[in-house]
């Protein structure tokens, strides 16, 4: 009964490790550092997407999947993004947009940073905020609110865990024609800075001033360079 243990070894057994082995040979796997995301791709042009964190030390760093916007034609408004729903307090981040209009002269990148800080008993609020300019941009796109609201049906006094927060970029004039934005490298430290807080749940849109209830909006900090 050799001959067919021989036969079974020969043509089955070796050109099946034969296969799988070239597969695993055939794979490429891509690391893209500034997401922690990692790409496998096969021979047969299959791809599989890993998302790895990157913490070290109590500081993320990622780009969320779903802080971008693609606009196709003039688009009037604010810029209004809005962070995820349920994240945590207590979380400081750096926020870097980069966006393209498509207009000479206009595309910038720029940085927001802030502590969404709550008193024990008190509203939540952004404290420590700031902008900054990586690549120049015109005026129009220079004025800044780090804001936050009360969400639909919360208490608005006691707002723990019911407050929106949002950066509104622009003013009610500003074009944002043919505009691509997106959040990328953002760092998040000190609490609440995991991966799944952060990674998505993000919600950005042009807004007109009449669509925006201001008496139900909270402005911490407001820069404007005009």
């Amino acid at each position: 009964m050799n001959w067919i243990r021989d036969w079974v070894a020969d043509e089955i057994v070796l050109p099946f490790i034969q296969q799988v082995k070239n597969r695993l040979l055939n794979i490429k796997v891509t690391l893209t550092p500034t997401t922690g995301r990692i790409t496998f791709n096969n021979s047969e042009g299959v791809n599989t997407e890993v998302t790895r964190p990157l913490m070290v030390d109590g500081v993320t760093i990622l780009s969320p999947k779903d802080a971008r916007l693609q606009l196709y034609s003039s688009n009037i408004g604010y810029l209004v993004i809005e962070l995820p729903p349920e994240f945590a307090t207590y979380t400081m981040m750096s926020l870097q947009l980069h966006a393209f209009i498509y207009r000479k002269n206009s595309s910038f990148k720029a940085l927001y940073s802030g502590y969404t800080y709550q008193v024990a008993g008190g509203n939540a609020r952004w404290v420590n905020v700031g902008s900054r300019d990586i690549a120049k941009a015109k005026a129009e796109f220079e004025t800044v609110r780090f804001a936050r609201k009360t969400r639909a049906g919360g208490d608005p006094t006691d707002d723990t865990h019911k407050t929106k927060f949002m950066l509104i970029i622009g003013d009610v004039d500003t074009n944002w024609v043919y505009g691509k934005l997106a959040l990328v490298n953002c760092m998040f430290s000190h609490q609440g800075h995991e991966v799944n807080k952060w990674d998505t749940g993000w919600n950005m849109s042009i807004v007109a001033d009449e669509d925006i209830d201001w008496d139900d909006v909270v402005v911490d900090f407001q820069k404007d360079l005009n």
